[in-house]
């Protein structure tokens, strides 16, 4: 019987850790998505108050594109990263979040920029 309630009580504090994790709700641009427009900011929406300690926006080549990336200081759901003239590629966003209890999570996502030659040119001026 003591074993029982060694176990059920491990369980629950144990489901109760995994409750309070935060997930990425929403990114804009989405997983996967194409955007046709020039893009002048990522948005990651978590599903709980977290600090984001790390952004990366990685293009096909591997090289890191320049953000204006901060980690936060403050819990937050809505974080918004301003980019500047991307060109059109494939980009891998790479993240880092730390919630109230300290532990770390990351995750990653991808999307594609093809502007036309017009709207690409207005991104530039």
């Amino acid at each position: 019987m003591k074993i029982k309630n060694i176990i059920t009580t491990t369980l629950l504090l144990m489901s109760g850790l995994l409750l309070a994790h935060s997930d990425l709700e929403k990114s804009i641009p989405g997983n996967a998505q194409t955007v046709n427009k020039p893009l002048k900011e990522i948005v990651l929406i978590y599903t709980q108050p977290v600090k984001l300690v790390q952004f990366e926006l990685i293009a096909s080549d591997q090289q890191t594109v320049d953000t204006n990336f901060k980690p936060s200081l403050e819990d937050q759901t809505k974080f918004t990263v301003q980019v500047n003239n991307l060109d059109n590629d494939h980009y891998t966003v790479l993240w880092t979040i730390m919630g109230a209890d300290g532990h770390k999570s990351e995750g990653d996502f991808s999307f594609s920029l093809e502007q036309s030659k017009q709207d690409k040119h207005d991104n530039h001026h």
